[in-house]
């Protein structure tokens, strides 16, 4: 018997979050969500992300994860 999964991920951080939380975040959730799937080249995920995480994102250097 196969069985499937739909991983679904909502990523969100308020538009006034601080630097030093977004790196935190982004070193314990987003990179190794992103590593295992350079990992598993296969797998398939669902990614929500809200427009001000974008933006933090790349305002704080961390556009590899988004780009």
């Amino acid at each position: 018997m196969v069985v499937y999964f739909a991983f679904l991920f909502h990523i969100y951080q308020p538009p006034v979050q601080i630097p030093i939380v977004i790196k935190q975040i982004v070193n314990e959730s987003y990179r190794p969500i992103i590593d295992a799937l350079m990992e598993h080249p296969d797998a398939k995920i669902t990614l929500n992300i809200n427009g001000t995480l974008t933006e933090q994102l790349h305002d704080f250097g961390y556009d590899v994860l988004i780009g």
